[in-house]
């Protein structure tokens, strides 16, 4: 798969970094966490490029990218003695994974992401960027009270008092979507329980779950 990452990397790490270590190391987890932060930032940045909508708002990740990119490269190049061929590899799988990220359907979980690799750019590039909070909208509270409700028929322990997160999901999305509607909690309730049954066979990542409990509490 071409990704942004893997020119970002061939063409900005310096080859006399390949000198810094004699044995190869195996990445620690600061090496694998920047890495996939690596491929996370590429691949915004290239919906940024192609235009798509609901991704302006990391700033100009192609401007910023490719720096980052080169200075993680650096770094781990020069701590683990690693090729770029490996380093590459690792950011192309850790692409390939997070893919998924981009979707509409997924857009909190980018959010949250985005909320752990913006601060490794800044750090390593010095370009604060102010990210603005995505609204939450009708939909995040209808597709979290239809979680949260199949995580009560599946008896799921990972949260507690689940049917006051419930309700409150419910009044919420009823206030976004229907506010003093005759008859809206009634709608309301009737859009959850039918929303429900397109997450009936879906696995919860514990990032959904806990982005739930936020915007319920």
């Amino acid at each position: 798969m071409k990704i942004l990452a893997l020119l970002l990397l061939q063409s900005a790490v310096n080859p006399v970094a390949d000198d810094y270590v004699k044995q190869p190391k195996p990445f620690t987890q600061a090496h694998s966490e920047a890495i996939g932060c690596v491929a996370m930032i590429a691949l915004v940045a290239d919906q940024q490029k192609k235009g798509a909508a609901g991704f302006s708002q990391y700033g100009d990740l192609n401007k910023t990218g490719p720096l980052f990119a080169a200075n993680v490269g650096e770094k781990v190049l020069k701590e683990t003695a690693q090729t770029r061929e490996v380093i590459a590899f690792a950011i192309q799988e850790s692409a390939r994974d997070q893919l998924p990220l981009l979707t509409a359907q997924r857009s909190a979980d980018l959010s949250m992401r985005m909320e752990t690799c913006l601060p490794l750019l800044e750090d390593s590039t010095g370009d604060a960027i102010v990210v603005q909070k995505r609204k939450i909208s009708a939909n995040d509270y209808r597709d979290c009270g239809a979680i949260i409700g199949v995580m009560i028929d599946r008896e799921d322990r990972r949260i507690a008092k689940k049917d006051l997160l419930f309700e409150n999901l419910s009044w919420r999305y009823k206030q976004e979507k229907y506010g003093r509607t005759s008859n809206g909690s009634t709608f309301a309730r009737a859009d959850i329980l039918k929303e429900k049954v397109n997450f009936q066979k879906s696995v919860f990542e514990d990032d959904k779950i806990t982005f739930c409990q936020e915007i319920g509490s």
